[in-house]
């Protein structure tokens, strides 16, 4: 009865988000109110309009209660498409449910074909902890996929509806934290409904009140705010009926039929006519009495139908609510008719459950109507009959049972829990499982002391595998003190392998140390993987700010590593590889043809991974790497794992630039960060692989946000994770990279005294140093700094006479050309080039390559071999170095190599005092006689930078002014003669 009225705002809105989706930008829509204000009405005449123009609606529902299965609203809503692909069990059970949701998103966004997608879920307020994750996930992503995604909840207000006992999502913490990430979403809308106006409840109680009027027929509407037939109920009802019911539109259609049903409003000559009084009229004082009320005159069959009816939750069947109510079919079918005459009850879609409650608030009502111990009973009974019917449906049994506690023998109803439980787990909803274990720990009796262990052992991995990191140790502590050791240390490698997939290491950490002191001192499987489970790193401070501090790795204990490998599966030998051990490239070689042999994905995308960072980061085997990191995405889109597919783009993509296809590894990186943004929070690779590959990539195109990559980076290295990452040395030196780029010299010349810090103590093997070398001296010469070269320079020495692996740029001597360079050995930065260019170019790292032709151009003075380098660096699509090139801003790098007055060359020359080879050259030229302004026109310098010289240079040799500095150099023969200069 009675069609949508004073909603026609909200229609036009919800059309536009329909326009803008056909165009390709989609929407994400919010409908909120209290109970009965319409929220499922607009959103169904919508539906209808949407239809009509040949667009896809799909549409789900949340119900209440603890029976809804596994992403419920989404299994009906996608239905039509096939439903949720939960896929196989290759992958760990954190990224398995990130595949299903990253699945469901693809094929939403693949269904609309230009016609625009409609995606509907109603009452999010009911909706499991599971279902608002994968709202959220497509939510974030609606936008640019095209989807509109609308999704209802309620809002209640009991001083306006009258309405008792409804929770608020104040309370539910995962209703709340969604709604914080929508309102993110550019274009978010935001739909309030509130309760009709005086004359929308005339027009509404006019179509409420029959299918006939002054005014037609009662045809649907098709636009939600045409004109009605209001003067066909007395405006003094229309006024007392909207005092009494805020203009909540069920609320007063539930008066309006209370109203006919008792006689007080009849129809005489086409109009509503009543002959009682409206202080007579009784209405009720909520919408819940307003519908008992009505209940009472059903007869008595009916509302026996209905109660047994309230305790169940989704949709209906006759013949189990039947046997609930103890009714016969005949019955049963006439209290069906009736409460479908009168509206209690509506059909549905569903052919197995037809019938459906018109509306919660009905359900409620009655609900609330049966006291606590006929509530039990009929619950117990409801039970009884779903055993017999539905034996396999075990949430919906497990719901009456739960529901029936306070009578005996609801422990029956564990074996049900234990199986939905399962199901959710196998489905990847890991927040349905955790709830249904809850449950089960809920109907145990006291002294079930073997069941009690198992429920707990199951419920602690279900907490972990929902990354529960404050829950999950609690329940697993729980459950040791009731399981044997063997027992008890198996469940702590579980619980812990599946909370070191986001949980902080803080949540796990110290169950590792719990399940070995049970293993005690058996060296078997169950020890190994403890033994690996927490990475060896040490912490290593730079020694120059309290802020700078990394992790250095040690290594697995051997005989843990040598278990795994002699009696583990694929995947303990996968997890025995030591990610940041140096390898030679033999070694990596072996490991690769190892890793081709296994058939588990998961060892193999881990194997492949590492694999490939040692050619990239320890061997500067770039093409090599490539290859790897090809294979890697292959296998990562066979198995649906986002993070091999985010690990595999954003290696790709320094590869790729390291090549020299620039454009190529943008469009990885992009893809990458796409990637990235999917991922749970806390997962390492938010930064490590996008943000650090950005600058690199940055770098290799000289062009970025570094301002803004370099705060990143600098926040991240002062929190807690970078005392613990391997990889964190690099940051530093990058984040150095990024401060010279955006002008911010000092700060850049602070981080490489850190990293020249962290390079004095750590080993020219351990992970990354080769790198954060590497970056360090680029800082350097992007400076044109050859005191901060000097910092440098002695961990350059003891890297290469130890044969420390090239890093990611294919050579320490490019890095050695540049540090000569700036310190004057022209010479001998030619001679680094010219072995840096062989190496670069064996690795595959073309633009590497074209930077070190750059640099000896430059550095030699060199015009042909810079018009050669320049044509390279066109070829590679690196604008950014190329213009740099032909600019002046390189000449502090060619100065470096500049003979003095005398035609020395500097690098020959002593260097008393500490003195850099740029402050000898300095020093020489003061004592000849020149000024500063001489000084720096000679070495193509700017007058502040020799002035800082000649500063330093006093500080060092302690002189005080010009006389003394001229002194010391004529003492250490320093002093150059006036050269002829010509004008």
């Amino acid at each position: 009865m009675g069609g949508l009225v004073g909603r026609g705002s909200e229609l036009a809105l919800l059309q536009d988000a329909l326009e803008r989706a056909r165009s390709g930008q989609g929407s994400v829509v919010s409908i909120s109110g209290e109970p009965g204000v319409g929220k499922t009405a607009l959103c169904r005449a919508f539906a209808e309009m949407v239809a009509s123009t040949g667009a896809r609606v799909l549409w789900g529902a949340c119900f209440q209660g603890q029976a809804q299965p596994s992403y419920g609203p989404w299994v009906d809503a996608m239905a039509q498409l096939g439903g949720i692909d939960i896929g196989t069990g290759q992958l760990n059970p954190r990224e398995a449910r990130l595949r299903v949701f990253a699945s469901a998103h693809d094929t939403l966004a693949s269904a609309g074909g230009g016609t625009g997608t409609v995606v509907v879920i109603d009452d999010l307020h009911w909706a499991t902890a599971d279902s608002l994750e994968l709202y959220g996930y497509v939510a974030a992503r609606a936008v640019a996929a095209g989807i509109v995604l609308i999704g209802t909840y309620r809002d209640p207000d009991p001083a306006v509806s009258g309405i008792s006992g409804i929770a608020g999502i104040a309370g539910d913490t995962a209703l709340v934290a969604l709604l914080g990430s929508l309102v993110r979403i550019h274009g978010y809308l935001d739909l309030r409904l509130r309760g009709l106006d005086p004359t929308g409840v005339g027009r509404y109680l006019a179509r409420t009140f029959g299918e006939t009027g002054a005014r037609g027929t009662g045809a649907r509407s098709t636009g939600g705010d045409e004109p009605a037939g209001t003067d066909e109920v007395p405006p003094a009802v229309v006024r007392a009926v909207h005092e009494h019911t805020a203009g909540n539109p069920f609320y007063v259609r539930e008066v309006a039929r209370g109203l006919v049903e008792d006689g007080k409003l009849v129809r005489r000559d086409g109009r509503w006519l009543s002959d009682t009084s409206v202080s007579t009229l009784g209405i009720p004082a909520t919408v819940r009495q307003a519908v008992r009320a009505r209940v009472g005159g059903l007869a008595p069959a009916t509302r026996s139908f209905l109660q047994a009816a309230a305790v169940f939750s989704g949709d209906l069947r006759l013949a189990t609510v039947g046997a609930v109510a103890e009714l016969s079919e005949a019955a049963a079918l006439d209290a069906v008719d009736q409460a479908l005459a009168t509206g209690f009850l509506r059909r549905t879609a569903n052919v197995g459950a037809p019938y459906a409650f018109a509306h919660a608030i009905v359900r409620d009502a009655l609900a609330d109507s049966i006291n606590p111990d006929r509530a039990a009973r009929l619950h117990r009974r409801a039970a009884d009959v779903l055993e017999g019917e539905q034996p396999t449906d075990h949430a919906a049994v497990a719901e009456q049972y739960l529901r029936s506690r306070a009578l005996p023998g609801a422990e029956r109803g564990v074996v049900h829990c234990l199986h939905a439980a399962a199901s959710a787990s196998r489905d990847h909803a890991h927040g349905q499982a955790v709830r249904l274990l809850g449950n089960a720990l809920d109907l145990l009796p006291a002294g079930a002391g073997n069941e009690r262990a198992e429920v707990l052992r199951r419920l602690a991995v279900a907490q972990a595998e929902a990354l529960d990191g404050t829950r999950a140790p609690e329940t697993t502590r729980r459950a040791l003190t009731l399981l044997d050791a063997v027992q008890g240390a198996e469940l702590v490698v579980h619980v812990v392998d599946a909370l070191r997939e986001g949980a902080p290491a803080s949540a796990w950490e110290p169950l590792v140390g719990d399940g070995l002191r049970l293993v005690g001192d058996d060296r078997n499987l169950t020890w190994a993987r403890l033994a690996v489970a927490v990475d060896p790193v040490d912490t290593v401070e730079s020694g120059e700010t309290a802020w700078v501090r990394v992790g250095r790795w040690r290594e697995y204990p051997a005989d843990a590593v040598a278990l795994l490998r002699a009696h583990g599966g694929e995947d303990d030998q996968a997890r025995s590889i030591e990610p940041f051990q140096p390898r030679t490239v033999e070694q990596t070689q072996a490991l690769l043809a190892r890793v081709h042999s296994w058939s588990s994905p998961r060892a193999v995308m881990r194997g492949l991974d590492l694999v490939g960072r040692d050619f990239t980061f320890r061997h500067g085997r770039i093409t090599v790497a490539t290859d790897c990191y090809r294979e890697l995405l292959a296998v990562g889109e066979r198995v649906g794992s986002v993070v091999a597919r985010s690990e595999a783009c954003s290696q790709l993509a320094l590869c790729t630039a390291l090549a020299g296809d620039v454009a190529a590894a943008h469009g990885h990186l992009e893809r990458a960060f796409g990637l990235v943004e999917g991922l749970w929070s806390g997962h390492r690779r938010h930064l490590l692989g996008t943000v650090s590959h950005a600058v690199i990539l940055g770098y290799v195109a000289r062009d970025a946000d570094w301002s803004g990559l370099g705060a990143r980076l600098g926040d991240w290295l002062r929190g807690p994770l970078a005392a613990k990452a391997p990889f964190a040395n690099a940051f530093v030196a990058l984040a150095a990279l990024c401060h010279a780029f955006a002008g911010e010299r000092d700060t850049a010349r602070a981080r490489l005294r850190d990293v020249a810090g962290l390079l004095a103590r750590m080993s020219p093997h351990d992970h990354s140093v080769a790198g954060m070398l590497w970056f360090g001296i680029a800082t350097a010469w992007e400076l044109g700094d050859p005191e901060a070269a000097g910092w440098l320079a002695p961990a350059l020495d003891r890297h290469r006479t130890s044969g420390g692996p090239p890093g990611p740029m294919g050579s320490t001597e490019h890095g050695a050309g540049r540090v000569a360079a700036l310190l004057g050995d022209r010479i001998g930065a030619a001679e680094q080039f010219a072995v840096a260019r062989h190496a670069t170019t064996a690795g595959g790292g073309h633009a590497v390559r074209a930077l070190v032709d750059v640099d000896d151009a430059i550095v030699r003075a060199d015009p042909m071999a810079l018009d050669t380098a320049l044509r390279a660096l066109d070829r590679r699509a690196m604008p950014g170095w190329a213009a740099w090139a032909r600019s002046a801003d390189h000449q502090a790098r060619a100065g470096a190599g500049r003979r003095t007055g005398r035609g020395e060359d500097t690098s020959t020359r002593p260097r008393p005092a500490g003195l850099t080879p740029r402050e000898v050259e300095v020093l020489g030229l003061l004592a000849a006689g020149r000024t500063s302004k001489e000084i720096a026109a000679d070495l193509v310098l700017s007058l502040l930078t020799v002035n800082r010289h000649v500063a330093n240079i006093y500080t060092k040799i302690g002189a005080r002014n010009r006389a003394e500095a001229t002194a010391f150099a004529i003492a250490h023969g320093l002093s150059a003669e006036p050269a002829n200069r010509t004008t």
